[in-house]
């Protein structure tokens, strides 16, 4: 693609390494401010201080991402050589913790023994397969397929083996009922769910389909798709670009899902939102604005009113009522002179507009 596919990637990789850096910030603050602070710092924190912790956590990981970024620059480890170092470091910890989030026999100091003696076996593994390979022990040795591939299978199956065996051992047992009982909130409420949220049926159904194909994807993407190039051996032309082309495919269809899937399943309330924008919403905010605060003042007079002041079901409780209001369309007009109660505004023909302010007669609900 030339000088603009270049540019194309240089755009890709800046967002894919930005966006990452974000997670692992957020992460590592959430990490900060409520495993280690308020577990054991301050247990009776708050949302402030949970926030100010958090950032101060953003800020110093922030800061020791650039430095640490800067010295594997100056030491000339690409980053590359860091994406498969990874798994050799840290690899060792992801079966443990599935096992600890998915199974009531899980060990917990099994859990903890599997990842660091993993650890350990998989560095080791690592740099005595890099000097067998080679002869020395480099960033280049280091950083070759094969010495990589034997200390990140290494890291991963070796920490899954000790915790399995441990945990069969001396199961634990454990009833995440209790790990649910002890979640607490600090200053927020819990969401309240639609009933069909709430529903177990719709739940388990969704469970069940999450890991029928979470777990056949897993299959194809680990096992299978792997095992399909062993009878091509060394890829031919044709073969390679067959193989470029799943990969586009691929990307393109992922990308579309990740974009438009979104915006489908928000068509409602992206379309309450626009029909609240195109059809003067500001306008008609304003007016029920002056229509409250006329009647709170002829309230305070001791002015009869034709029904009392309820904030909470006027705008003043929801801010968007107007919007969603507006967003129905066209409506017949009640048998009345007045729309629906405690919108202050009366018509005076039988069809609301599509536009609210065309046709009607503006008046405080005296």
């Amino acid at each position: 693609m030339g000088e603009g596919g270049g540019v194309l990637m240089a755009v890709m990789l800046f967002m894919a390494i930005t966006s990452t850096g974000s997670a692992e910030q957020i992460a590592v603050s959430s990490l900060v401010s409520y495993d280690v602070y308020r577990k054991y710092i301050n247990p009776q924190a708050t949302g402030e201080d949970i926030l100010r912790i958090s950032r101060f956590a953003i800020l110093a990981f922030g800061t020791f991402m650039g430095i640490l970024s800067v010295i594997l620059y100056q030491i000339d480890i690409s980053l590359g050589f860091v994406y498969l170092m990874m798994g050799v470091f840290i690899g060792s910890s992801v079966i443990p913790v599935a096992l600890v989030l998915t199974w009531s026999k899980a060990n917990a100091v099994g859990a903890m023994a599997g990842a660091i003696i993993g650890q350990i076996l998989a560095i080791i593994l690592w740099i005595v397969s890099a000097a067998a390979y080679d002869g020395e022990v480099t960033i280049e040795t280091l950083g070759k397929n094969d010495p990589m591939l034997i200390g990140n299978l290494i890291a991963i199956l070796s920490s899954g083996t000790i915790h399995i065996i441990w945990s069969l051992i001396a199961p634990q047992n454990y009833d995440f009922k209790e790990m649910a009982a002890a979640i607490t909130l600090i200053d927020d409420k819990l969401p309240e769910y639609d009933e069909a949220e709430q529903n177990e049926l719709l739940t388990g159904h969704a469970k069940r389909w999450i890991s029928m194909w979470g777990g056949l994807f897993t299959v194809i993407m680990i096992i299978v798709w792997p095992v399909l190039s062993i009878p091509a051996g060394v890829f031919t032309e044709g073969y390679f670009e067959l193989w470029v082309y799943i990969s586009i495919i691929w990307g393109v269809v992922a990308t579309l899902v990740c974009i438009l899937l979104p915006v489908y399943e928000s068509r409602v309330g992206i379309s309450t939102v626009m029909k609240g924008l195109f059809f003067n919403d500001d306008l008609h905010y304003r007016l029920d604005d002056v229509d409250y605060k006329l009647e709170v003042m002829m309230s305070h007079m001791g002015i009869a009113l034709k029904k009392p002041i309820d904030v909470d079901a006027s705008f003043h409780g929801d801010p968007s009522y107007r919007a969603k209001l507006i967003s129905q369309g066209p409506q017949v007009k009640p048998t009345g002179k007045e729309m629906p109660e405690n919108t202050g505004i009366s018509m005076s023909g039988k069809v609301m507009n599509e536009n609210p302010i065309s046709s009607i007669g503006v008046h405080v609900g005296m």
